[in-house]
Formats: structure tokens, C-alpha cells, sequence
């Protein structure tokens, strides 16, 4: 199978193609396959580090704010699609998927337009303006929760929609809680885990760094806080030092960047505190944690909100607004999972859901809008 994959931005957009791409490389031995993306997100890093080939183009998301800098977008949006034909032409791929980002539309179209078969696959349970207008080139679309359904109004010339849910990474249902503890040195306290999604929340890191300061003389929890960027853990540890909590007294106290085993951290995990990104949610639901989400306000149509309200509605999670959210009303939601042993009756909750096995679902579309003979 010869295949491209278009996804840029943020972990989730471009970890559902990698989950893809390592499902699709076990199952085809000879499989060729390549990344675009741009230079600015984090598909750079993560897709070296997963080593597979990356080309990049140069294009830019549309200024909401600023309608004159979307002279400059507009010019990229043209060179990008020349390069776009460029890469794809060379490569020649029997099909092209899209996950998510600017990079998708320009690569998307241009596949489109040489008539090779296309498949784009939206996260989010409401999609996003890029889905709606690739929807009517894209062959098939895939969405990651039902919800989504309703939003699109797609071409009826043989235009498919195809709830497969979100792809995870198989090692995420591989991993026992035993074994993850165990590789990030837990002891049997309880062990919450912080992220405010792959570019980090800085409203999060605020508020969690006074949550840590009422906590953390008790030292009866454990955590893990993910900030997002290198330069915010020196500045997480002086703004805690200040509130009398120090990192050498605090060892169960620790904060990192970025996490690229997230599959450990997820699985260890007694409860889970982050924003609340398709994929998050896909991978809460998959691993029946108990979560505490705070979606993010600054995304376009609010659709974390809407993510959020697919495990909260069924009291599956706690859903907290970042406008109402402050120290004291995060440390209640914690004290209400851990204090009162929910963990067991959320999970009873969680197995009402119905397992999606999104990766197998793809991986069909693609042999058959490819027309390849497993």
C-alpha cells in the first residue's frame, strides 16, 4: 500500500495518523508511507521520532482577527497547493488521508484533483469548517463520534460519511495499570495526571500550580503535570516555591513538557485532569478513566466543549468551564472522585460504551476506496 498522510498542528491531529500508519505498516509488509505537514507544529517532531519520511509545505490557518494578514495566508494557500501536486505526483500514492490542520486542505484538494482516492477523518464530535468544506472532495469522510453526523450536508454525487470513531494507539489497551505504575514509580498512592493538551494551557498551569500548593503538604497524592513547553517547568517550580511547596520535598510532585508515553501515564492513572481534545476523550473512553476536563474556550465553534459533553452527560467525567474553574472548585471535583470511590462506578459507566475499533474500520475504507487486495 502506497499512502500519504496530511496532518499538522497539534498530538491530535497528528497521532491518529501515526496510529494509522503503525496499523497499517504491521499489516503490509511493503507498505510506502509518507508524511506532509508544516514546519510549525509538532509533526516534525513526532513523526522523525516514529521515523517515517516527512515532506513539508508552507500553509497557514485563516486570521479571524486580523483579516489583513489573510493576504499572506491566501498566497501560501496557492503554494501550497503547487507543492502539494509536486510531493504527490512524485510519491504517486494509491490513496491520501487527511486527520487534521491547515495542511490538510491544500493536499486534500490537490489528490482530489488528480484523481486519487481520498479519505479525511474528523476527531471532534463537531467539525470544524476545513472537515465541511473538504467533505465535498474528500471520497469518504470519517468521523469520530455519531454527534457529528448531523453537521455535514456533503454533495450527494456518491459523497460517504462513516462514523469509525477515533484511532488510538493499540499499545494504549496493551498496557496494564500495574505495569504502568510500575514504569513511572508509583507507590499506591492515588496518581492524577495533568495535561492541558500537546501545546500545553497556561489558564490550567495557573490554577493547578495553587491546587499543588494545598495538596502537596499532605503528600498523600502523586502527579504528573504536563506544561506544554520546555521554559514553563522552571517558572511552574519557582511560582510553587513561592507558595512554601519546593521540588526537593516534593519528589511525588513532578512536571515535565510534553509526554511521549502517554499510554504509560494514561494507564497509571487513578483519575486524569486535561482539556479536552477528541483524541483525549477517545482515549479516556477507551481506558474508562475518570477525568476531570476543562475544555478549552479558545477553540474555534467551542468544539472541545461539545468533545467534553460526550463522556459528561453520561457522568462519566466531571466537565468544568474555565471560567468557572479556580483551585477550590478543582479540589472538591478531585476530593468527589477520589474521596468517595467513584473510580469503581465510573468505570461501570464506561463499559456501556461500545468499543468503536476505529483502526480496523479505517483500515477497511482504505483497502476499499483503494481498490487493494489485502
Amino acid at each position: 500500500m502506497k499512502i500519504i498522510f496530511a496532518a499538522g498542528g497539534t498530538a491530535g491531529h497528528i497521532n491518529p495518523a501515526l496510529a494509522i500508519a503503525d496499523f497499517i505498516s504491521e499489516h503490509h509488509i511493503n507498505a510506502e508511507i509518507l508524511f506532509i505537514g508544516t514546519e510549525r507544529g509538532l509533526e516534525k517532531k513526532l513523526i522523525n521520532k516514529n521515523k517515517y519520511e516527512i515532506k513539508f509545505i508552507d500553509v497557514q490557518g485563516f486570521n479571524r482577527k486580523n483579516i489583513f494578514k489573510n493576504f499572506i495566508t491566501l498566497k501560501k494557500i496557492f503554494t501550497s497547493i503547487k507543492e502539494s501536486k509536486k510531493i504527490i505526483k512524485n510519491f504517486n500514492p494509491q490513496v491520501v488521508m487527511g486527520t487534521g490542520g491547515y495542511v490538510t486542505g491544500p493536499v486534500i484538494y490537490c489528490a482530489h484533483r488528480l484523481k486519487i482516492p481520498t479519505v479525511i477523518h474528523e476527531s471532534n464530535s463537531l467539525p470544524g469548517l476545513t472537515t465541511k468544506i473538504l467533505a465535498n472532495f474528500a471520497d469518504i469522510t470519517c468521523l469520530g463520534f455519531p454527534e457529528g453526523k448531523k453537521f455535514l450536508r456533503t454533495k450527494k454525487h456518491k459523497k460517504k460519511v462513516i462514523v469509525t470513531g477515533n484511532p488510538i494507539k493499540p499499545e494504549f489497551l496493551k498496557i496494564c495499570k500495574s505495569s504502568a505504575r510500575k514504569k513511572l514509580n508509583l507507590d499506591k498512592r492515588p496518581f492524577i495526571l495533568v495535561f492541558g493538551g500537546s501545546l500545553g494551557a497556561e489558564k490550567l498551569n495557573e490554577i493547578i500550580i495553587n491546587f499543588v500548593a494545598k495538596i502537596a503538604p499532605e503528600k498523600k497524592i502523586q502527579m504528573l503535570i504536563c506544561v506544554g513547553k520546555k521554559e514553563r517547568i522552571s517558572t511552574f517550580y519557582s511560582k510553587l516555591e513561592k507558595l512554601g511547596i519546593t521540588k526537593i520535598n516534593n519528589p511525588q510532585i513532578k512536571i515535565i513538557d510534553y509526554i511521549y508515553d502517554m499510554e504509560y501515564a494514561m494507564n497509571a492513572a487513578d483519575l486524569i485532569i486535561s482539556r479536552s481534545g477528541a483524541i483525549t476523550i477517545s482515549e479516556i473512553i477507551a481506558l474508562k478513566k475518570p477525568s476531570i476536563l476543562i475544555p478549552s474556550p479558545n477553540v474555534t465553534n467551542n468544539h472541545q466543549e461539545h468533545n467534553a459533553k460526550v463522556v459528561a452527560n453520561m457522568r462519566c467525567a466531571i466537565m468544568i468551564k474555565e471560567n468557572d474553574l479556580n483551585d477550590d472548585v478543582l479540589l472538591s471535583s478531585v476530593n468527589n472522585i477520589l474521596k468517595e470511590n467513584k473510580i469503581q462506578e465510573i468505570e461501570e459507566k464506561f463499559s456501556k460504551i461500545k468499543n468503536s475499533n476505529a483502526l480496523e474500520k479505517i483500515h477497511e475504507i482504505l483497502i476499499k476506496i483503494s481498490k487493494l487486495i489485502n
